[in-house]
């Protein structure tokens, strides 16, 4: 018969006031998310614009490589600057309505 072995590490009791607390991402339970307080990133991700703008992330992509969506590929990465990401989807509203 197999046996589990013997943890070696005692559970520890939460206290009432670390529930409340913040924690880190290493100190946060499973399945849980982290999400900063202030998000100052100035540029998206492929995958994030996909979702904005309703699209699969090989359509994205494919927009990207052909320059219809402003983006910069930094290393091996694409990123899409916020500003111009903006100003470009405000441009093809404009467009559209007209």
């Amino acid at each position: 018969m197999f046996r589990q072995p013997r943890s070696t590490t005692h559970p520890v009791k939460e206290k009432a006031s670390d529930r409340n607390s913040i924690t880190t991402p290493h100190q946060r339970p499973c399945g849980a998310i982290a999400i900063p307080a202030q998000t100052t990133r100035e540029i998206y991700t492929v995958a994030e614009v996909a979702v904005m703008l309703g699209l699969t992330l090989g359509g994205a992509y494919e927009l990207v490589r052909d320059g219809t969506i402003p983006a910069l590929k930094l290393g091996g990465r694409w990123v899409i600057p916020k500003k111009r990401f903006h100003a470009w989807l405000v441009g093809f509203q404009e467009e559209a309505s007209s």
